[in-house]
């Protein structure tokens, strides 16, 4: 007779507290650096209204039309100096020669400010990717893998006794630091292949926007979407080096019981890709992982395959 221990668990506290670990060094390296240059650049006007708001480059001026975000009192200023609302566009029409002249001064500062602001942070991030391969990252996931690993013991110590009262818990493999110091090193090379990547992006389209005369505002918007990707893709190193973490672990822990099989099962939901759907309920051998991509033929065992959230149910002949 066979039975299955429940299995240990990716909880989404694993990859939420490695990916404090990571995200860090993109902060302090690339994100911090460019808004302290431009929180130093003189980004706002006394004088409040339109012209408070044109430097600042929540408003500008563009083809015949002010564009931007508006409150009802600049829509008020602008109607007031013959501008004509677009609601389709969002825009207020106007020729720049019936733009008052202290407005007009205010627009043409507007741009030499964004012009200078992007050139800036051009020149600071060129900078930047100068020293990305020669600097350390100061990452070290250790001491959280350390958490996690002991989470993890715990919850296949606590799956045994279900099994076998009389069990008594065993700790973790002696192998799992050869393993952990390899997943913290190959997270420091990802994280450095990650900032290069985001970097050269972000050269292009700072160049894209100094070709454009762009105004503040894309340029503050192009800073946050680069924050937001790299939200994004430092989860997804975490994600995987987390489910990594768990699945040698779990590999580990078969081996040490004489467990050559598991039960392959997935999280159920609308996240599972099709080609692990077809795995759920299959027995499947440590030694001779399934394809778990039927396209590239790649063969792996539950979390080892990137952002892999399926889990081993460990396999225990009763008979034996």
């Amino acid at each position: 007779m066979k039975k299955v221990l429940a299995p240990v668990i990716h909880h989404d506290l694993y990859t939420n507290t490695i990916q404090k670990d990571i995200i860090g060094y993109f902060e302090e390296v690339l994100i911090a650096p460019i808004e302290e240059l431009l929180s130093e650049r003189k980004l706002n006007s006394t004088d409040g209204g339109l012209k408070s708001a044109l430097i600042a480059g929540t408003v500008w001026y563009a083809d015949g039309a002010f564009r931007g975000t508006f409150n009802s009192e600049l829509s008020r200023e602008l109607v007031r100096m013959g501008a004509k609302h677009r609601a389709r566009s969002s825009a207020f029409v106007i020729e720049l020669s019936a733009v008052p002249l202290d407005v007009r001064q205010s627009i043409y500062q507007a741009k030499d400010t964004a012009s200078k602001a992007i050139a800036g942070v051009s020149a600071l991030v060129l900078l930047m990717r100068s020293n990305v391969d020669d600097s350390e990252t100061g990452i070290d996931i250790k001491p959280t893998e350390k958490l996690i690993l002991d989470a993890a013991n715990g919850e296949f110590n606590r799956a045994m006794q279900d099994f076998d009262i009389r069990r008594n818990p065993i700790g973790i493999p002696s192998e799992m630091q050869g393993i952990a110091d390899e997943i913290n090193e190959a997270i420091k090379e990802d994280a450095k292949r990650v900032m290069r990547e985001e970097q050269e992006r972000l050269s292009r389209e700072l160049a894209e926007l100094a070709a454009e005369n762009a105004p503040l505002e894309a340029l503050k918007k192009t800073i946050e979407e680069a924050k937001k990707r790299i939200v994004t893709r430092t989860s997804t190193m975490s994600e995987h080096a987390a489910a990594l973490l768990l699945s040698e672990f779990r590999r580990k822990q078969a081996q040490r019981l004489g467990l050559p099989s598991y039960i392959w099962k997935t999280m159920r939901d609308n996240r599972v890709r099709h080609d692990h759907r077809l795995l759920e309920g299959q027995e499947c051998q440590w030694s001779n992982p399934p394809i778990e991509n039927r396209r590239t033929g790649h063969r792996a065992n539950p979390g080892e395959a990137p952002n892999c959230r399926c889990v081993p149910l460990l396999v225990i002949n009763t008979n034996e």
